[in-house]
């Protein structure tokens, strides 16, 4: 799958035909944990495990916590999470 970085429910954006194939994002935000912006790393056994866009110190939460970033929670959390973009 090509480089995706994008809210949980929102369509995938357009590929770039000519880039390296990177691997997918999926974004949330965890409402039981004073909506903090995460990266969606696993789900297992009725969890979901997330990380701080960028790196840090991975947690978990339920399922149902969960909801779509805003426009602009989506652009913040792509530039944390790459802030270096590699040319192709």
């Amino acid at each position: 799958m090509s480089g995706e970085n994008r809210a949980v429910g929102s369509p995938p954006p357009p590929t770039c035909r000519t880039c390296p194939a990177e691997e997918a994002v999926e974004y949330a935000v965890d409402t039981a944990n004073g909506d903090r912006i995460g990266v969606v790393q696993e789900r297992f056994a009725g969890s979901v495990y997330l990380r701080p866009p960028g790196g840090g110190v991975e947690w978990a939460t339920r399922p149902e916590a969960l909801r779509p970033l805003s426009a602009v929670e989506l652009g913040r959390a792509q530039v944390l999470n790459s802030p270096v973009k590699r040319r192709c």
